[in-house]
């Protein structure tokens, strides 16, 4: 696999024509936002058009407080109200077949994402029940069906020695692989750059599991960032149409008085490591003297008889999740983590000096850009170094 499509209300044709492309080769379910009907019907799609699709249950989000709320769940037998860090075997055990009868109501019986709580870090108090419910769904379903969850917050990743004690248990487990969320604590997009510490040890995290211990890991709503889990070993990275399925916050299933406005649509630049606003960012890219070294093949010939304000956020959808898959795709297809990694660190290199010349000819774009390139560099650096690599 390459890269995982993030699925969520608002899907239309976007299956269909993704995997068209050869941009993704699975889906992973949102089972709050279908119902079981349409949500079997999305999984006959992706069995007639070729890709692999898992649900996730979304149960953590019951384990946080205040806790949240999913509109399809109760539907599908699913909502919890709460979860308890205390909770006994028994409670465990039904909400592990809970979720299996989930999966068998809309047609997935295969692999299946087994319930989890979330945590605060590899050791904190719900630790504990998040290994149970993957032992558990691993004895029920059997390992090779069974993918164990890890939710968790990034602040866990500051200390390797509490991840590499976690990892000391885990590898014990019979599952075929790990679905992996890491909370960033915010919702704004694009995201703020990574503390290049906890990227480069959560790359260590996919690493460990993936290529020393030959599990499956699939890094959800990753997006850009989802490219070094790759090169790191990891078997998928995953992104979705809106910017709240291209990284995880568990406040989004929280209640809140926020209203959110009509996101700016986007265009994702390879070169620039970036998903520049189209109207102002990329408008001053274009009036360069060649902005075809830095622009989407093709991208420029869009806009020959048209405006760039008319770009609209379903063309920045499908151009964003096409490109993205492609990079992940080409990552994969290479022998060894340390060729990816050296792709990987000449493109951040070359996203770095196409940054300072723009910055040369007085196309200011937003620092944070620039700034995610260098936590991306410092963490693949540190990442290599810390493995021998």
């Amino acid at each position: 696999m390459t890269m995982n499509l993030q699925h969520g209300y608002g899907k239309s044709r976007k299956i269909d024509e993704l995997s068209a492309t050869g941009a993704i080769s699975g889906v992973i379910l949102s089972s709050g936002d279908e119902d079981v009907e349409t949500l079997s019907a999305t999984v006959a799609t992706c069995r007639r058009v070729g890709v692999r699709t898992l649900l996730d249950p979304q149960t953590y989000i019951y384990s946080t407080s205040p806790a949240g709320t999913a509109r399809h769940h109760q539907s599908q037998g699913i909502a919890y109200g709460t979860m308890h860090w205390s909770q006994d075997a028994t409670r465990v055990s039904q909400q592990v077949r809970d979720v299996a009868a989930a999966n068998a109501a809309i047609g997935i019986s295969e692999v299946m994402i087994a319930p989890a709580c979330k945590q605060s870090t590899f050791s904190d108090i719900w630790t504990p029940l998040s290994l149970q419910f993957a032992r558990t769904a691993a004895k029920d379903w059997g390992g090779t069906r069974t993918i164990a969850s890890v939710v968790i917050e990034d602040v866990a990743f500051d200390d390797w020695n509490s991840v590499a004690d976690w990892l000391d248990v885990a590898t014990t487990l019979d599952v075929r692989g790990f679905y992996l969320l890491v909370d960033r604590g915010r919702r704004d997009y694009p995201s703020a750059p990574w503390s290049p510490l906890r990227l480069e040890n959560l790359m260590r995290l996919i690493y460990n599991l993936s290529e020393l211990n030959e599990f499956e890991v699939h890094w959800g709503y990753s997006d850009i960032d989802g490219l070094l889990g790759v090169a790191a070993g990891g078997t998928s990275m995953a992104a979705g149409w809106h910017y709240s399925l291209r990284q995880f916050a568990i406040s989004k299933w929280q209640p809140s008085d926020a209203r959110g406005g009509l996101a700016a649509p986007r265009v994702y630049m390879p070169r620039l490591w970036a998903a520049l606003r189209a109207e102002g960012e990329v408008g001053r890219i274009l009036e360069t003297e060649q902005p075809e070294k830095l622009l989407p093949k093709g991208f420029i010939g869009r806009f020959a008889d048209r405006p760039l304000a008319e770009w609209g956020r379903v063309e920045a959808q499908m151009l964003h999740l096409d490109l993205l898959g492609r990079s992940a795709k080409k990552l994969s297809g290479m022998d060894s983590v340390t060729s990816r990694l050296d792709a990987v660190g000449a493109s951040l290199e070359g996203a770095r000096a196409h940054y300072r010349q723009l910055s040369r000819q007085n196309v200011l774009l937003p620092a944070l850009y620039q700034a995610r390139v260098e936590s991306y560099l410092e963490a693949v650096e540190g990442f290599r170094g810390s493995e021998s690599l």
